[in-house]
């Protein structure tokens, strides 16, 4: 035998033949192999078949004690033995006679993200699947070494010889392609031949401890344990000291911080505490309390925008329990696959970061169910968590986290477009689902606020949208303390506060020079142009609404010559006519249809050359406008002839203006 106990245990998943070792811890036990001169599995799992694999000597030099493989040799044990989604722990003794190239002790499922065990090329250092080709870890060459590989679901640890030799402290991640796990080959492909040796492999589903897996390598039972005789938990059947001694503190607790009896033993004080048997020193005095909480405010505009806040000080904090949920988002999403995705886009980085969150997620137990509830809970209390919560939603995320594919590029695609309208980085996001993880700390002072009439306006350090006017902060100190206090609000309202202009403000108490006034049209502000215009009735642009003349009238050839010529100008008239003859400009008196007529005979011939040298180096005289200039005789403001003033030698329309 190569074992020197062996005790008949309960038989909970094992066989009726070969048992265990007493050293092995048979709670979740799936399977252990001797490799005893056969290839059975000493629990009730079928029995390996050896593809040219034979039994060698084992580290004590027993014969047929170990499996022997000598390159393109394995054993197939007929089972996939590592769980996809739950912890797990496998060990075994080996030994390599080489290092040459990859070489793999076991193999369970195919690229990608194969679940392996085996060393590098050239150093022996390990490799745990496609997840964890890096280990750091390295086993010896040509020596027996004891070997254990132990997944939680937030990190994965390796042990060499009893002690932990490397740590991934995220989760140890492979595909769900469940196949039989094989020996001393890679899967598949026929290569990676092991040259050496395997023995004593066990496999859990579960995490073994430290102390467990030091017995499984030094070949006899540790019991873990507090060792010393003066602890209050000393435990006399312990053989291995785990540091877990505790020893009573000063209130009697086993391992106490005196807190159970420590408080304010002053009757006198707010915090009086009957059963303290200890001081601290935290008594408080009524006097004591005002000193801790400070107000200020700041002032309100014409509408209420004022503030107030209250500066506690000494409060204590609170952190409540962290996430499990986030704990795994965190971990799923604290990936370079997620910050490409997220930050810059990129469609495969999407799809392969999708697929292995929904693996860490179904690995952790979350459904996509369950994290869709955690989200909705916490949104309200984090506008991170509200983007993802309204990502998620849609149904190509469900697909994505469930079946993998291109659905998971266009869910990354919709959590990046949501992260980037809110402003939140890809740093943001992993920042609060790793703080929501850890629990969140609250502060244990609390602060109400009341307006004057007793109403209450708020509650926490700060209220906004407040009217001007008093306001009563009222303070639930952690420490027992109470208080009360009173702030202003002062009212700042800028506006005109002239009572003779339109836009005067009843409420304003700041003149920010805004005032303005109506003009002559009754308009606020305005500049006249409301009411101005022609107010001459004969002009052919008559508004009849202006009430200011600006100007502007324009009068008819045909009207100005039937208003002179129809009645007699008399006072009556004289308005009108006035109003006609002071928009005319005299031009040359010509026959309009004929231009150079001058003698008006409808022909331009030598008089009407004489004509108008006749008039070389005379002064332009304007007939019709009531002054006598250059050769007129008289001008009696009209250019009608026959009329007593024929001197008049120039005529015109009355718009030539």
């Amino acid at each position: 035998m190569k074992r020197l106990l062996a005790l008949m245990l309960c038989a909970v998943s094992l066989g009726v033949g070969a048992q265990p070792p007493s050293y092995v811890p048979t709670d979740d036990l799936v399977a252990w192999y001797r490799f005893s001169s056969n290839w059975e599995s000493e629990t009730s799992l079928p029995g390996g078949i050896s593809y040219g694999a034979v039994f060698g000597e084992d580290r004590f030099g027993n014969p047929n004690e170990s499996a022997r493989f000598d390159g393109a040799q394995s054993v197939d044990l007929q089972t996939p033995l590592l769980p996809f989604a739950d912890p797990f722990t496998i060990t075994f003794w080996g030994r390599t006679e080489t290092f040459g190239g990859y070489r793999a002790f076991l193999h369970q499922n195919p690229w990608p993200d194969a679940m392996y065990i085996g060393t590098r090329h050239g150093d022996g250092e390990l490799r745990a699947g496609d997840d964890w080709q890096a280990t750091g870890a390295s086993v010896p060459l040509n020596e027996w070494f004891h070997l254990a590989l132990v997944r939680t679901p937030s990190n994965a640890l390796i042990y060499i010889n009893g002690q932990i030799a490397s740590e991934k402290s995220s989760p140890l991640f492979y595909n769900s392609v469940i196949q039989n796990t094989v020996l001393g080959v890679q899967y598949g492909a026929g290569s990676e031949y092991l040259i050496g040796n395997l023995d004593d492999l066990g496999v859990w589903n579960r995490a073994l401890s430290a102390g467990e897996i030091q017995s499984l390598h030094s070949g006899f039972g540790l019991i873990d344990g507090c060792v010393v005789s003066s602890a209050c938990n000393y435990n006399p059947d312990a053989n291995a000291d785990d540091g877990s001694c505790l020893y009573l503190d000063e209130c009697g607790v086993c391992g106490g911080d005196n807190s159970s009896c420590t408080g304010c033993t002053d009757e006198n004080a707010l915090n009086y505490d009957s059963t303290a048997t200890i001081e601290d020193g935290s008594c408080l005095l009524t006097e004591a309390c005002s000193s801790y909480m400070t107000l200020t405010s700041t002032p309100s505009g014409c509408d209420a925008s004022g503030s107030v806040t209250a500066d506690v000080t000494d409060c204590s904090t609170s952190i409540s329990e962290g996430s499990p949920f986030m704990e795994v988002l965190y971990s799923g999403f604290n990936n370079p696959m997620a910050e490409d995705c997220l930050e810059l886009g990129f469609p495969w980085e999407c799809e392969y970061w999708g697929y292995y969150l929904g693996n860490v997620l179904s690995f952790a137990g979350v459904s996509y169910p369950d994290l869709m509830n955690e989200l909705m809970t916490l949104a309200p209390l984090s506008p991170v968590i509200g983007v993802l919560y309204e990502a998620f939603q849609i149904s190509d995320a469900e697909d994505c986290l469930l079946y993998g594919g291109s659905s998971c590029y266009i869910m990354g695609s919709e959590l990046s477009f949501y992260l980037n309208i809110e402003g939140v980085s890809y740093g943001d996001l992993i920042n609060e689902l790793q703080a929501l993880a850890g629990g969140v700390e609250t502060n244990d002072c609390d602060v109400s606020w009341s307006d004057s009439t007793g109403n209450n306006v708020g509650e926490g350090f700060s209220v906004s949208g407040l009217a001007a006017g008093t306001y009563t902060a009222s303070l639930t100190h952690s420490n027992g303390c109470t208080d009360t206090q009173t702030i202003d609000v002062l009212l700042e309202c800028g506006g005109c506060m002239d009572a003779l202009a339109c836009n005067y403000s009843t409420q304003a108490n700041v003149d920010d020079s805004s005032c303005i006034y109506n003009d002559d049209c009754g308009v606020c502000g305005g500049d006249n142009s409301s009411c101005s215009g022609c107010t001459h009735e004969n002009a052919t642009n008559y508004d009849s609404t202006a009430t200011i003349e600006d100007g502007s009238c324009l009068y008819s050839q045909d009207a100005y010559d039937a208003g002179i010529a129809g009645v007699d100008i008399t006072v009556d008239n004289q308005e009108a006519y006035d109003a006609g003859a002071a928009s005319v400009e005299c031009s040359p008196c010509v026959n309009s249809d004929c231009p150079g007529d001058f003698t008006a005979d409808g022909y331009i011939g030598v008089d009407d050359i004489l004509s108008m040298l006749s008039l070389y180096d005379t002064s332009c005289a304007v007939c019709g406008n009531g002054i006598v200039e250059g050769s007129e005789q008289c001008d009696d403001g009209n250019d009608i002839l026959g009329d007593g003033c024929d001197n008049c030698m120039w005529g015109g329309d009355p718009q030539d203006d």
